[in-house]
């Protein structure tokens, strides 16, 4: 992307705007558009879904612990600040996070 002459702002080149319209349009197939495989009619994501879930039973338990702990170590992993303060601030806000229940 090119910076334009405001600050923080930028123009968007041709290949932004491609890259914008292609992703979009792979996002409206996958989440909007049904279509029939296997007599069922479903959206295409469903679909790739429920294909791991039959064919790889175990491997789909597997999957959803590690996406589960990584999403717990995640907040640990930012950009360390700039100062040890800010550093515990942030580190003790996410241990003492409490879900909204």
């Amino acid at each position: 992307m090119e910076k334009s002459n405001e600050k923080n702002f930028y123009k968007a080149t041709s290949k932004d705007w491609f890259n914008f319209v292609i992703m979009s349009l792979i996002g409206i197939f996958m989440f909007f558009i049904p279509i029939t495989l296997g007599g069922n009619s479903t959206i295409p994501l469903d679909h790739i879904v429920s294909a791991v879930r039959n064919n790889f039973p175990v491997f789909s338990k597997y999957y959803a612990l590690v996406v589960i702990i990584l999403g717990a170590l995640y907040p640990f992993c930012e950009p360390l600040p700039l100062n040890k303060k800010q550093y515990l601030e942030g580190a003790s806000l996410t241990i003492l996070r409490q879900p909204n229940c």
